[in-house]
């Protein structure tokens, strides 16, 4: 028996529907991804240096002088740095609000890593992903220091992370163009679901994505917004 074509009609558009907003879905999950791809480009340029090198050697400080001055994390977009020693020491560290253009504190989180932190146990020469604090999201990018061209084992990890808060958020939304949302993670079942789709109501329909940290685990839910046809 074939279906009623109003029935057919409205499963199309459905499916329709809910391939359109997974796609809205993607933008702003690439979007992260790109925003993180950029602050690693700037941390492997620091990382894989000689003059780096050197400082986990000597811990100079006009290395720091000449190098980690306020544009640097203004202009890069960079709330926090930090070197750790092999063992886990933090050699530096420095916290800046670059949109307040002012000095801030640096999250606990990144002062007290545990030893199977995936920074702390770094065995490629980077890695990206989102650090949940007790100061909110982060978006993290850990890299080896290593020397410019000589092929030498590491001497430390450089760590450069950028806020993912409500204000990162918004500038997401508006540049996307879409209604954004970060949501925490619902601690049931759904967090180690994929995408879902929500119809809110004949007006609007959304899409929820897990975001997980750099272990795996479920951090928060993102969530876009749009109208329904």
């Amino acid at each position: 028996l074939g279906l009623p074509m109003g029935a057919m009609w409205q499963d199309s558009f459905a499916k329709l529907e809910q391939r359109e907003i997974r796609l809205h879905l993607e933008r702003p999950r690439n979007a992260l991804s790109d925003a993180v791809e950029s602050i690693v480009v700037v941390a492997r340029d620091y990382a894989a240096w000689d003059d780096t090198f050197k400082f986990m050697q000597d811990g100079n400080p006009a290395y720091l002088a000449n190098n980690f001055v306020d544009s640097t994390f203004d202009q890069n977009r960079v709330n926090v740095a930090l070197f750790y020693e092999l063992q886990g020491k933090v050699r530096y560290q420095r916290g800046r609000d670059f949109t307040a253009k002012a000095d801030a504190a640096v999250p606990a989180y990144f002062l007290t890593l545990p030893a199977d932190s995936p920074i702390r146990r770094l065995t490629a020469k980077s890695i990206v992903g989102i650090a949940s604090t007790q100061d909110g999201l982060y978006l993290v990018a850990a890299c080896q220091v290593l020397k410019s061209v000589e092929a030498v084992a590491t001497n430390g990890t450089l760590v450069f992370a950028r806020r993912l808060d409500q204000l990162e958020l918004a500038r997401l939304s508006r540049s996307l163009r879409l209604d954004l949302q970060l949501l925490p993670p619902s601690g049931t079942a759904a967090d180690l679901q994929p995408d879902r789709i929500e119809i809110l109501n004949d007006k609007a329909i959304s899409a929820i994505a897990v975001l997980r940290d750099l272990s795996g685990a479920p951090v928060a839910r993102l969530r876009v917004t749009t109208e329904r046809a």
